[in-house]
């Protein structure tokens, strides 16, 4: 989320963004700019989640052996 969780967006665990929000009320009081930045922000913190949440599905398959090549 972004600009106080105004924008939101949604990443899979693949790194793939599958939805993005933001609400018309929030387009016309902050403007295109500062809308378009938040979705930057929104996005590479979403990436940044689904990363973290992976690293941990894959440390609990793994018993918190390291894979060559993963992570």
């Amino acid at each position: 989320t972004a600009l106080g969780d105004k924008v939101k967006a949604t990443v899979t665990y693949a790194g793939k963004v599958s939805r993005v929000e933001v609400s018309q009320e929030t387009l016309t009081a902050e403007g295109l700019e500062m809308v378009l930045d938040g979705i930057c922000a929104a996005v590479n913190g979403a990436i940044a989640e689904a990363d973290k949440a992976m690293e941990a599905e894959v440390e609990k398959a793994t018993g918190g052996v390291k894979m060559p090549g993963m992570f």
